[in-house]
């Protein structure tokens, strides 16, 4: 059986985000990691038609208008707004959102990561 998913990798946007005020004042960079499972295979890999499956700028385009028009205390809350929203626009798709942002914690040299996903069976 074919299994098909699609990648949005190192989406890089300024987000408000932090607990603090203080932190919220300046927009940070976070990295924003897209994968969506198809259950059927997609339309588009045998039409060639871009109405026949899901355009991933609009993914993008969705994700940076949630990003630029609020402010967010924390990454698991922006990646479960981002995740609700591509999920309202993809039911029957298994989707995993990943962020990650470098916060100011000293000697910490990565970043940060959040990851959330459901199954469909766990919907």
């Amino acid at each position: 059986m074919a299994k098909a998913s699609l990648e949005i990798n190192k989406l890089i946007l300024p987000v408000y985000i932090g607990v603090t005020s203080e932190e919220r004042k300046e927009k940070q960079q976070v990295e924003i990691n897209i994968k969506i499972d198809f259950i059927t295979i997609p339309l588009g890999c045998e039409s060639d038609k871009i109405k026949d499956t899901f355009c991933y700028e609009n993914i993008v385009n969705i994700i940076r208008t949630l990003c630029n028009d609020q402010e967010f205390h924390l990454i698991e809350h922006l990646g479960s707004i981002i995740h609700k929203t591509i999920k309202s626009n993809l039911p029957s798709c298994e989707l995993t959102v990943k962020l990650c942002k470098k916060p100011k914690i000293e000697n910490l040299e990565g970043n940060c990561c959040f990851t959330i996903y459901y199954t469909n069976s766990s919907l």
